[in-house]
C-alpha cells in the first residue's frame, strides 16, 4: 500500500479538511461504495465520512480540540491523513 497520498486522494483530504474548518460540507448521501466512490472524485465533501474518520483514527486529545475548541491541530491532520489513505486506497481511488 502506497505511504502517500496521490494528488487526487490530496485534493479529496484538502476539500475535507477545509469543510471541517469552515464547517461547509455537501448535502448528499451515498447508498454503496460505489456511489461514495464517485461523490468523492467529484469533490463532494461528506459529513459522515469525517466522524466515521475521527472515530476510527484520531485520538481522543486531538477530537477534543477539534470539535469542542474548533483547533484542527497538526496531530489531527496526520491521523485524519492516514485514515483517508486507507478509506480511498480500499475504494481504488488512486
Amino acid at each position: 500500500m502506497n505511504k502517500r497520498l496521490t494528488p487526487l486522494q490530496k485534493s479529496i483530504y484538502d476539500r475535507h479538511i477545509e469543510a471541517k474548518l469552515t464547517d461547509t460540507f455537501d448535502d448528499c448521501q451515498a447508498s454503496n461504495s460505489d456511489e461514495l466512490r464517485a461523490l468523492l472524485i467529484e469533490g463532494k465533501a461528506l459529513r459522515p465520512i469525517i466522524e466515521e474518520l475521527e472515530t476510527r483514527y484520531v485520538t481522543i486529545t486531538s477530537q477534543l480540540y477539534s470539535n469542542v475548541f474548533g483547533h484542527v491541530s497538526e496531530a489531527y491532520k496526520k491521523q485524519i491523513k492516514q485514515g483517508f489513505r486507507i478509506l480511498l486506497n480500499s475504494l481504488e481511488i488512486q
